[in-house]
């Protein structure tokens, strides 16, 4: 034996895959969410989803490469809206 845990059993790694796990059971409802314009936005997919930031993001780069959606991630917020501007989605 090397001494050295087993990061799986630390639990490192089951993190991503839970969220891989969340994110492909959204990938249906996401899917739909877009293409019905209610969720314009990640963050709008996000809130809609109940997902965390970070699945809401993984569902979309899914989507994209899938070439079921297009992320357009250039600056264009609103006026009068605060903080870092959401992806756009179509």
């Amino acid at each position: 034996m090397s001494g050295k845990a087993d990061p799986r059993a630390a639990g490192e790694g089951t993190t991503s895959r839970t969220r891989l796990d969340r994110g492909r059971a959204a990938l249906g409802p996401a899917l739909e969410l877009v293409h019905t314009g209610r969720a314009p936005t990640r963050a709008v997919l996000t809130a809609e989803l109940g997902v965390t930031r970070a699945t809401a993001g993984a569902v979309a780069a899914e989507l994209e490469a899938l070439g079921l959606i297009r992320v357009d991630a250039r600056p264009g917020a609103a006026a009068g809206s605060q903080g870092r501007p959401s992806h756009r989605l179509a």
